[in-house]
């Protein structure tokens, strides 16, 4: 998720270079029943309603707290793209579904809250400002500490498919990779093995990212202003 303006330059990026000739090549883990490998069980199809239900929530709280839209919305996958991931009951059947499921609950928790709760947005404020910024840090212990059991499915199998999709095309073409940035790290290491180092970079303002300590001052101040019921005697 981002500012819509930076979808709206991300998508002037990707038309420009795809009307050169370049090929496009995205992520795309679908929660919908197109695409699906095989015949869905009932424990699957469980955990494919909460994913829905996860990405529901997910933009509603994230775009009322920061003024964020989803990709799905602002990037949409478009008919000229490929891509090159796998379905999310494919992801399900290498993680097995009770450690999808518990992870996405406990996403949809965080999320999920009654309106006339004042502290819940800024709950959400602080959980954002530290994930995001541990999963950015140098730190290795700093991002382990935050990493998902899953992760080794989630990012290096889905990297992997995309590496090997990449081999696939003309070695003289270009290739635009829409990939999320948790993936770049090992995309980044597939493409240096393959002799493709950066030559330049541009890097495009995603969202701004409240502080840490400033999310904890303005809780502090909701918590005090907020009306308390009486104690029962």
């Amino acid at each position: 998720m981002g500012e819509p303006g930076y979808y709206e330059q991300l998508q002037a990026l990707i038309d420009g270079l795809e009307a050169g000739g370049a090929g496009v090549h995205c992520e795309g883990a679908s929660v919908g029943r197109c695409g699906i490998p095989a015949e869905v069980s009932a424990e699957e199809q469980t955990v494919l309603d909460e994913l829905a239900r996860c990405r529901e929530l997910t933009s509603t709280r994230v775009g009322q707290v920061f003024g964020w839209v989803h990709q799905h919305c602002a990037l949409p996958i478009a008919a000229t793209w490929r891509v090159t991931d796998l379905h999310y009951v494919e992801v399900m059947r290498l993680t097995g579904t009770a450690a999808l499921l518990h992870q996405t609950r406990r996403a949809n928790r965080v999320m999920d809250w009654p309106e006339e709760d004042p502290m819940a947005p800024h709950r959400l404020r602080l959980s954002v400002a530290v994930s995001m910024r541990a999963q950015a840090s140098n730190n290795r212990l700093l991002r382990r500490a935050f990493a998902r059991r899953t992760d080794r499915i989630l990012v290096g199998h889905r990297n992997q498919i995309a590496l090997e999709c990449l081999d696939q095309e003309p070695a003289d073409r270009d290739v635009v990779m829409l990939w999320g940035a948790g993936h770049l790290p090992g995309l980044g290491a597939g493409l240096a093995t393959r002799g493709l180092v950066p030559t330049e970079n541009t890097w495009y303002r995603v969202g701004h990212l409240p502080g840490i300590r400033a999310t904890l001052r303005a809780a502090r101040t909701s918590a005090a202003e907020t009306p308390r019921e009486p104690a029962p005697r």
